[in-house]
């Protein structure tokens, strides 16, 4: 039973080790009072000419909106509190 159990302990510990390193710190930490509004990041995206965005959500520190261009789906990293693109990757 001991082993049991300190084998369900051990095998807790790693999944929450695995998910503390799941996304990579993209953005500078910024306290959540700070950030802008997904309203506002998605008029940033539609405003940098991306036709569709699909959603808004936090990510690696930052807001990404899931967008369309010509066809192309992209994903931008906004700065959370600037608005400041800081990444983009063509989505899958």
């Amino acid at each position: 039973m001991k082993k049991f159990a300190l084998s369900l302990l051990l095998a807790n510990g790693l999944m929450v080790a695995a998910s503390a390193f799941g996304t990579p710190q993209i953005c500078p930490l910024v306290p959540p009072e700070q950030w802008m509004s997904k309203q506002q990041v998605e008029a940033l995206a539609l405003g940098l000419g991306y036709e569709k965005v699909f959603f808004v959500q936090p990510d690696g520190g930052c807001w990404v909106a899931y967008t369309e261009k010509q066809g192309v789906r992209v994903e931008v990293f906004f700065h959370p509190a600037t608005g400041e693109v800081v990444r983009t990757e063509r989505g899958s």
